[in-house]
């Protein structure tokens, strides 16, 4: 199950590592902007912090905690880990993972020197994937704002995927658009590009 989860993670960041190739760094990016943790993007949840890892005495690197419905419940319905830049102090990932009975959503978030990477993974009680969505952002060499946004879906019961849509924007206009279906076997049935 779980290298399940790592191969999907992988594939969706290398697909939007490699959308965001020569571009400079993503000082306009909004997910970078627009995430945090402990204010908005997850306020529906109480979290309680169970522990944290320190660079050095003045410096956290990594925080772990628990995310509940409210405060004073039992069981903890998912979890996020938080990685600082131990030189700069700024979170650079995070990693979110929900669910009651079973895993049902994972969500992965990084900012690096060229882009940032973001995606969500969805799973049934079985621990298939049911769908993907992934958004990444770059500020290019020609001072645009570039944002690239996905979804993909799987056919029930297997990790199989049967339709991809990518949408490609630059200072929020959109000016591409792919949208891919394929049989269980991994062929393109469908392509139409815009």
């Amino acid at each position: 199950m779980m290298k399940k989860i790592f191969i999907c993670l992988a594939a969706v960041a290398m697909l939007a590592a490699l959308s965001a190739c020569g571009k400079e760094p993503a000082e306009a990016a909004k997910r970078a902007g627009a995430v945090s943790l402990d204010e908005s993007e997850y306020s529906e949840y109480y979290s309680q912090l169970a522990y944290e890892v320190r660079a050095s005495e003045d410096v956290i690197s990594e925080q772990m905690y628990y995310l509940y419905e409210h405060e004073g419940d039992k069981q903890a319905v998912g979890k996020k880990n938080i990685y600082y830049d131990t030189e700069t102090g700024e979170m650079e990932r995070y990693t979110v993972s929900l669910g009651k009975d079973y895993l049902e959503k994972v969500i992965d978030y990084r900012r690096g020197y060229t882009t940032t990477i973001y995606s969500e993974m969805f799973y049934d009680a079985d621990g298939n994937l049911i769908r993907a969505i992934w958004e990444n952002t770059a500020k290019g060499d020609d001072g645009a704002f570039y944002r690239d946004s996905g979804e993909q879906t799987y056919y029930e019961g297997s990790s199989d995927v049967k339709t991809v849509r990518q949408d490609r924007y630059k200072d929020d206009v959109i000016y591409e658009s792919l949208t891919q279906e394929y049989d269980k076997e991994g062929n393109i049935i469908s392509e139409t590009k815009e």
